[in-house]
């Protein structure tokens, strides 16, 4: 839905297509920052690590596609489309669509909501551009994130605080 927050993400095995209505919005996903700003649409995979800021006012539409087709092994090159890029129109379109199914409720829109989520999913899939396959265990992602987690709330907690790199180490 639309929604104003601060948000850390764990693994987790759906797909997040995030469209910005209006304002921006700072997104961080394994280790890269980018501001969203309006128009702009970002894809989170389930294997990358990310957290949301707003920066101010946002109107935001965040959709999470569930496991139609298996994405935890995908890497995209780039996580951030905008107007100008070759696949947005694609993208917006099925967001679009999702989006109006969801809000006027006819009769069947839940399936037409699961049939745009796979569109999309197969267009990430087919489409997009990928860097090398990830080659790397679910166990292995859960112990990943559960460690950028446990990194992140430390820095959240004690961000006021002076402290060294041991102390980080010990934690």
């Amino acid at each position: 839905g639309y929604g104003a927050w601060q948000a850390v993400e764990a693994l987790h095995p759906e797909t997040e297509v995030l469209y910005v209505y209006e304002g921006s919005i700072l997104a961080t996903i394994d280790s890269e920052n980018y501001i969203l700003t309006e128009g702009d649409i970002c894809i989170i995979l389930p294997s990358q690590i990310h957290n949301l800021i707003q920066l101010g006012h946002i109107k935001i539409r965040v959709m999470k596609l569930y496991p139609i087709i298996n994405l935890i092994n995908v890497q995209l090159e780039k996580n951030i489309y905008k107007k100008s890029d070759i696949h947005y129109d694609f993208l917006l379109e099925h967001i679009t669509r999702m989006v109006d199914e969801d809000t006027e409720k006819k009769k069947g829109y839940e399936l037409a909501v699961t049939l745009s989520a796979g569109s999309i999913m197969l267009y990430i899939r087919r489409n997009l551009p990928q860097t090398k396959k990830l080659d790397v265990s679910p166990k292995k992602l859960a112990q990943r994130t559960s460690f950028m987690v446990e990194i992140n709330a430390y820095l959240e907690e004690n961000y006021q605080n002076d402290f060294s790199l041991g102390e980080i180490a010990t934690v």
